[in-house]
């Protein structure tokens, strides 16, 4: 009688087992997470604690467009997830000491996926270390507050194709790093001649704060209203301008976030396993 007993015990044991294997649960083995080493592709947004964003990695659509924007945020020419090595620790930094922008947050966020989940979301919270003590040229730059654009401009058709990307033609119009448009006057053997109009009192963007402008008997003027503190983006490099004057403006790109906190939510949308030492060297030896 007490064998019986366990027999049925054992049946029902199994029954209830057979359920959970149908009811179409995810076992919990199943269920990827991310480990050191490992390769996630992840979706990312994120902003400044002011609400605004500076770095995405997919375009900005319904909701999302109206979102503010930082001036130092640039849309990325490929959309889409981006793959990003979980780690301990940060790499060392590249050669010259600095990281891009955007490759400095990738590079922090793949502290912060170690546990993660496939499929899973979550807000997390970065910040930035001040780069390593060197001397202050390395990350302080002093630019001039007023900056020159000659009414009239003339250089080589080989310059120009330089400067442009493209061969001169008469009428062709032209904005250099001023802003300030022009076009193609006339263009001789060997020379392309340039002339820029402009309303004095009008103003340009600049990446340093909304330049003025005001015109001399030969060139404008780009007064640049630039304001202390504000954060700033000079081609890969996040700074922030630590001094204004009447005729220079100083920026600092001592912190890779220029100080900021940054608060970036995060998805994980797949998981690469790292490979071992082993599997690496014999797949290594099989091509």
């Amino acid at each position: 009688m007490q064998i019986h007993k366990v027999i049925a015990a054992a049946f029902l044991l199994f029954l209830s087992l057979a359920g959970c294997a149908s009811s179409g649960g995810v076992r919990p083995e199943s269920v990827k997470v991310i480990r050191t080493g490992d390769v996630a592709d992840i979706h990312f947004l994120c902003k400044l604690r002011t609400g605004e964003i500076v770095a995405a990695t997919d375009k900005l659509e319904g909701q999302q467009a109206a979102l503010p924007r930082s001036g130092i945020f640039l849309v990325r020419s490929k959309d889409g997830p981006v793959p990003v090595k979980a780690a301990d620790a940060l790499p060392a930094l590249p050669p010259g000491g600095e990281r891009a922008f955007e490759a400095e947050i990738i590079d922090r966020l793949g502290e912060v996926l170690v546990g993660m989940k496939e499929g899973e979301s979550r807000a997390v919270n970065l910040t930035a270390e001040e780069l390593p003590e060197r001397k202050e040229e390395a990350y302080v730059v002093k630019l001039v507050r007023v900056r020159e654009n000659p009414k009239e401009m003339k250089m080589t058709i080989n310059e120009y194709r330089s400067r442009t990307g493209k061969s001169p033609e008469v009428g062709q119009s032209v904005i250099f790093d001023t802003k300030i448009p022009g076009h193609v006057e006339t263009i001789t053997e060997g020379e392309v001649v340039i002339r820029f109009s402009a309303q004095a009192g009008d103003t340009v963007a600049t990446p340093f704060g909304p330049g003025r402008i005001r015109e001399t008997e030969k060139t404008y003027e780009i007064v640049i209203d630039a304001q202390k503190g504000a954060l700033i983006r000079t081609a890969h490099l996040v700074g922030r301008i630590s001094e204004v004057d009447e005729n220079s403006i100083t920026l600092d790109y001592r912190n890779p976030f220029g100080g900021e906190s940054i608060i970036c939510d995060v998805a994980v949308e797949k998981i690469e396993a790292a490979k071992s030492a082993k599997k690496a060297e014999l797949e290594g030896g099989e091509k």
